[in-house]
């Protein structure tokens, strides 16, 4: 009986390893940027929560200290009888700078209007990034 030889296969194998590796890379490549995208997705909502709960705090004191809301307003109006009111909005921003990527370049402002409507802007700015994020609050007390 006549047994036909077969060729041989040189490289066929490795082209379809090499093939397999490629195809894997690029998934892991895309698995690791939506990490990358997650990651940053999440720390933009820690950002936004900060801001809001900074914002409640404020709005929290401009209604327990009602009398001296005025000095609450960032920039300042003018000068303020209250020294409590003073030391607080020095702290409070100070503690917003800290807290906020640019925020030293971009101040919070607080806007209270004739008809005691709040408004509070808390601004900043993630490292590399042209794009200015800002969370706005406003209350009427």
């Amino acid at each position: 009986m006549n047994i036909p030889k077969m060729k041989h296969q040189k490289g066929y194998l490795l082209i379809e390893a090499l093939a397999g590796v490629l195809i894997f890379s690029i998934g892991i490549l895309g698995v690791v940027g939506i990490y990358s995208e997650m990651f940053i997705r999440n720390q933009d909502a820690g950002f936004r929560i900060n801001a809001t709960l900074m914002a409640d705090e404020y709005l929290s004191m401009i209604i327990a200290d009602n009398s001296n809301k005025d000095c609450y307003s960032i920039p300042a109006n003018g000068g303020c009888a209250s020294q409590f009111a003073t030391n607080y909005v020095n702290n409070w921003t100070n503690d917003i700078n800290a807290r906020f990527p640019g925020a030293n370049d971009n101040a919070p402002t607080v806007v209270i209007d004739g008809n005691d409507q709040v408004t509070i802007s808390i601004f900043w700015q993630r490292p590399g990034e042209a794009a200015m994020h800002n969370h706005i609050i406003v209350s009427q007390i």
